[in-house]
């Protein structure tokens, strides 16, 4: 097992949207659509629920480190052992 490190990862944000998925990279960022609306800080929350269970990780292992009212925003992983394979799988086919 290699040693755990931290894992800097920019996402775009869809709020409102009609279920929580990660859709894949658009760009150099990973879109997200969330089913939470983006007040009272409710799509922030999904959205480290949702990537923690995507990563294996605890939800306090990630943090908004920029853009917590902004639909383009960056994130620190805690404790990623490898690279993240789902998500370097996420929006590529075979097709």
């Amino acid at each position: 097992a290699g040693a755990a490190k931290k894992l800097r990862l920019d996402c775009v944000i869809v709020p409102k949207s009609s279920e929580d998925r990660i859709v894949g990279w658009l760009a150099d960022a990973l879109k997200i659509k969330l089913k939470a609306a983006p007040t009272d800080g409710k799509a922030n929350a999904a959205l480290l629920k949702l990537l923690a269970k995507e990563l294996n990780l605890k939800p306090a292992a990630i943090a908004i480190a920029s853009g917590h009212t902004s639909r383009r925003k960056t994130l620190v992983c805690e404790g990623i052992e490898d690279y993240p394979h789902t998500l370097s799988n996420k929006g590529k086919s075979n097709q």
